[in-house]
């Protein structure tokens, strides 16, 4: 009798624990689309799978669903997936095809609710929506996250007319997108972009943190970015990805779309292509639109600005300001009209910086005898009869965080990338930095100013009888006392303001062929061993270069040669850069103008 009580017992226990330890429902299940749209919900309880026309599932409840057509085509369905707010539903598509490309207003996938969103990608998917939808529409409010779990999984997503590939539709902005892996490939219907906005819509806060993405937006729209009148803004690419990101017509690469600005957007690394079609810049501003805020800090980058549009900047009409190449290797060229890196056409470049081991390739477009500025504006344009009147003005980049590893590399206006890493065009002019620390600029056995920092320096020390000098034994014959340094900067103002006399001499009387022979020949200044003008000298060259004069500054420095030019129109003022007393040394113009040594 015990035994069989025990027996009881036992079987009575296993029971217990077998009902404790199996699921009370199915997980990772299956799903053929082809029978019917799929809705795909979550919520705070559980997330639910249910298929129109499929009584075997309504509200199935599964934590893992694989949506799938077996590779079929089929058309007239749609995966819909939704989260509720502070949920995240996650979903797998494997082998998914569907075709709505014929169905108005019909979109493929459809993500909505208050949360996030993940799609992992398994096998080879191909979505295509109908007019006014994009192929993958994201309308939550959350994040929607595409992820590759197993490295073999691929998305091709098409919008229709007015629709994005993946983001919005018609009026839709594409906000929150995250592509973790995968090979993906987005394309716009017309006024849509590759990845964010449709027409009428922008990109905002789009990461591309893995994978492969090839991007291409419709006319009007960005590859990466805004829709038709949409901008691009909070774009972020990672290391470890490859992006090729393409215009349609008057889009940015990257950026806006037509009439659209591209603003924040940061390149960490990967391998990155960007082009317009025409009229916008590579990275940067659509048509009309500008590209502001935006920083390479690693990578290979390419960067080709179609028609009117430069390579990083604006778009025909656009500016290109704040933009930073810290580090890794970037091409950048402008189309016909546009510059390098700066404006479109008719734009104005600034507060360009250049720095760190950063290489930079880079070469303004030309049209006819105009040229855009490799950094700088774009050709400049009357607009009451559309003609060209002059080339784009080149401005000097700042170059003072730039270390010997780091260069620029100037190209013939028209270079293309092709000739550029081909190498079958040479560049005209590659400024390095020959500074290699801020200690270079301190003058050795003396004590600089306390106010200033090691980095703002400057290179001239002041005598206990206020004469100007470097104290350097590797250097004859350097004068030290306050009469010989003022005969000095009396005798530069002298030639400065007889200079500067001729010119308005020859402007005066319309004598335009001297006046250019003057003026492209630049003025020459010998400086022996001073190291530094005062504010009265830099505002007479200042004058000089507003007339569109370069001024050559040489001189001598720890017993070598050195030389720095001050452009012509030069963006960056020489009074703005003089200390407290009055002076700005030579080595300091180095920092902001580039320089050589001999």
């Amino acid at each position: 009798m015990r035994t069989g009580i025990v027996r009881i017992i036992g079987g009575a226990t296993l029971s217990v624990l077998m009902a404790s330890y199996m699921p009370l429902y199915a997980y990772a299940d299956t799903y053929d689309i082809s029978e019917g749209s799929i809705t795909v919900s979550r919520d705070e309880t559980a997330q639910t799978v249910t298929q129109a026309g499929n009584y075997a599932v309504q509200d199935k409840e599964d934590n893992d669903p694989v949506i799938t057509s077996n590779n079929q085509e089929v058309s007239g369905v749609t995966l819909t997936i939704e989260a509720s707010s502070g949920q995240e539903a996650e979903v797998t598509i494997q082998d998914l095809n569907i075709n709505d490309s014929s169905n108005g207003h019909t979109p493929a996938i459809l993500t909505t609710g208050e949360g996030n969103v993940k799609i992992n990608l398994d096998g080879v998917n191909v979505v295509k929506s109908g007019d006014f939808c994009a192929g993958l529409q994201k309308e939550n409010e959350g994040d929607l996250i595409i992820t590759d779990n197993n490295a073999t999984g691929s998305l091709d997503a098409t919008g229709g007319d007015f629709g994005a590939g993946i983001g919005g539709g018609f009026r839709g902005s594409g906000t929150d997108i995250t592509i973790e892996g995968g090979e993906v490939t987005a394309t716009g219907g017309e006024y849509g972009a590759g990845i964010g906005g449709g027409e009428r819509g922008s990109g905002t806060d789009i990461t591309i943190e893995g994978g492969e993405v090839t991007a291409t937006g419709g006319d009007g729209g960005a590859g990466i970015g805004g829709g038709n009148e949409g901008s691009g803004t909070g774009i972020i690419i990672k290391e470890g990805t490859t992006v090729i990101a393409t215009s349609g017509y008057d889009g940015a690469g990257i950026g806006g779309g037509d009439r659209g600005d591209g603003t924040e957007i940061t390149i960490k690394g990967g391998t990155v292509t960007a082009t317009s079609v025409s009229q916008g810049a590579g990275i940067g501003g659509g048509c009309f639109g500008n590209g502001t805020d935006i920083t390479i800090e690693s990578g290979i980058i390419t960067a080709i600005g179609g028609t009117a549009g430069a390579g990083i900047g604006g778009g025909y009409e656009g500016a290109g300001t704040v933009i930073k190449i810290e580090g890794g290797t970037v091409t950048a060229t402008g189309g016909e009209w546009g510059a390098g890196i700066g404006g479109g056409s008719d734009g104005a470049g600034s507060e360009i910086t250049i720095s760190n081991d950063a290489h930079l390739m880079v070469s303004g477009g030309i049209y006819d005898q105009y040229c855009g500025a490799a950094i700088g504006e774009g050709i400049q344009v009357d607009y009451g009869d559309v003609t060209l009147t002059s080339s784009g003005r080149e401005i000097s980049p700042d170059i003072s965080l730039l270390t010997t590893d780091g260069y620029i590399k100037y190209y013939p206006a028209g270079t293309t990338v092709e000739q550029i890493k081909n190498g079958s065009v040479q560049p005209t002019k590659i400024l390095k930095s020959i500074i290699t620390s801020s200690e270079a600029l301190i003058d050795e056995g003396n004590t600089p100013h306390d106010e200033y920092a090691a980095s703002e320096v400057i290179s001239t020390t002041h005598s206990s009888s206020g004469g100007s000098y470097v104290d350097n034994s590797e250097v004859n014959s350097i004068p030290t006392s306050s009469e010989e340094f003022a005969a000095f900067l009396a005798a530069t103002n002298n030639t400065l303001e007889v200079y500067i006399k001729k010119i308005e001499a020859m402007m005066a009387a319309g004598d335009t062929e001297g006046l250019n022979a003057l003026v492209s020949k630049g003025i020459s200044l010998e400086t022996g061993n001073w190291v530094c003008f005062n504010k009265k000298t830099y505002t007479l060259i200042e004058k000089i270069s507003d007339l569109g004069v370069p001024v050559t500054i040489s001189f001598a420095y720890k017993g070598r040669r050195y030389s720095t030019v001050i452009p012509g129109k030069a963006d960056i003022r020489p009074l703005d850069l003089c200390n407290e007393e009055g002076y700005c040394g030579f080595l300091n113009l180095i920092k902001y103008y580039g320089g050589t040594q001999k």
